[in-house]
Order: structure tokens, then C-alpha cells, then sequence
């Protein structure tokens, strides 16, 4: 999973593919999938792009992150229990290892992904 995206970027992506990560994660249950949940009008979701991209340039692995706008995808975010935005949470095995919420700085972000990249 994560070597067929592994990218240094956020992918935008829609509810349905968001599905067949989680469905493919359980395959895989040592890679992990970063989720972002934002929207279009947030302005904290604005603002963690450019944490967000930096903290994967500065990264020494490559990280599967997606990025799913939780206006068109309510009910998706409603079901990873979304309750503010941005949320970032991390998958294993189809299932949440971890969650954070808000715009952060690049070191949260890092430490995020290293916290939930190991084994991959």
C-alpha cells in the first residue's frame, strides 16, 4: 500500500476511495494510512497545509497521506467520529491507532507520523 503512494504531498481524495484505503489497510496491517479530515472553509485547515507539507519533506520515510473534505463527505467524517477540523487521525488494520486535532506545528505533525509509521 504505502510504496504504490508513497509521496512527500496530501492527496485529496473522495469518501469511496477513502474506503478502499481503510479496506486495503487491513490487508496491510503494518502500514498506516494518514487520514486528513478539512474543509474548503476552514481557515485552521488553511493553515495546516504548510505544516503539514513540511513536516513530510522533512521526514527520512515517506508517508501515505490523504486528505478527505469533510463538507461533501459528512457522514464519512461523522463515522470516524470527526469532531473538529482539521482532525488528522492515523489507520492500521482498518482501524484508528491515532487521532489529533487542530492546526499544529511541523514538530507535532513529525512526531505524529513517527509515533504511528513504525513497522512499516
Amino acid at each position: 500500500m504505502a510504496a504504490n503512494h508513497c509521496a512527500r504531498i496530501v492527496r485529496p481524495i473522495a469518501a469511496p476511495q477513502l474506503k478502499q484505503l481503510v479496506d486495503q489497510s487491513r490487508a496491510h496491517p503494518n502500514e498506516t494510512l494518514f487520514v486528513k479530515f478539512a474543509s474548503a472553509f476552514c481557515g485552521a485547515c488553511k493553515a495546516s497545509k504548510p505544516a503539514i507539507d513540511q513536516a513530510l519533506r522533512m521526514s527520512q520515510k515517506c508517508h501515505n497521506v490523504v486528505e478527505l473534505d469533510s463538507d461533501v463527505a459528512d457522514a464519512t467524517a461523522d463515522g470516524f467520529n470527526v469532531k473538529a477540523l482539521p482532525t488528522m487521525i492515523a489507520m492500521k488494520g482498518g482501524r484508528v491507532v491515532g487521532k489529533m486535532e487542530g492546526s499544529q506545528e511541523p514538530a507535532a505533525y513529525q512526531r505524529f507520523f513517527a509515533k504511528h509509521s513504525t513497522g512499516e
